[in-house]
């Protein structure tokens, strides 16, 4: 199946602000870049957010081309969950729950979202030609993706605003993705 780009986001949205909130080493971790940057690796390595994508030279599969050895590691020693059937792979959240999880996981390693990426691809920090030619894509599609058009509901974010503002809803939505999009949107307006 193929997703858009407006469901992948929404997938790695979700799967980053579970990870940041539950999972102790990674809750500080910047959301919103551990958002943006999943999306990346995930075009770089899907180019259509394809969720049956598999690798004919390696087991990767998946979105987030995930190996059958990285998937177990993530599983038992990042996220210490039991080890899934492998069919799990090709549910677009279960496979962004471990491609997010296994780059925070290298951000956490290494500090460094370049070498986050470029680990994420090689499995550890390399710095060589294949690492380098990887990251380049990935960075490209980071740069040159409008993430806020991405988001859920970018009309309904807007909408919120259209003349008063709902506390309520404010504090809802402040510590996730979308609250933030919405916060600096209702900045954007006060400012008009």
């Amino acid at each position: 199946m193929l997703l858009s780009p407006q469901q992948a986001y929404n997938i790695i949205v979700k799967q980053s602000e579970y990870l940041t909130a539950n999972i102790p080493d990674f809750s500080g971790i910047n959301v919103v870049e551990l958002a943006n940057y999943g999306f990346a690796v995930a075009k770089t390595e899907s180019r259509s957010f394809n969720t049956e994508a598999k690798n004919s030279n390696s087991t990767a599969k998946g979105m987030m081309q995930i190996v059958d050895g990285t998937k177990q590691f993530i599983e038992t020693k990042i996220l210490k969950i039991p080890v899934a059937d492998i069919s799990k792979m090709f549910d677009p959240d279960y496979n962004c729950l471990l491609g997010v999880a296994y780059l925070a996981y290298q951000y956490k390693r290494y500090g460094d979202w370049r070498k986050a990426v470029i680990a994420y691809n090689q499995g550890s920090y390399n710095d060589g030609e294949a690492g380098q030619s990887y990251y380049a894509t990935a960075s490209k599609f980071y740069a040159t993706t409008d993430f806020a058009s991405l988001l859920p509901t970018p009309k309904y974010a807007a909408s919120l605003f259209s003349g008063k503002i709902n506390k309520n809803v404010l504090f809802f939505v402040s510590g996730s993705v979308l609250g933030i999009i919405i916060l600096n949107i209702y900045n954007k307006m006060r400012l008009k």
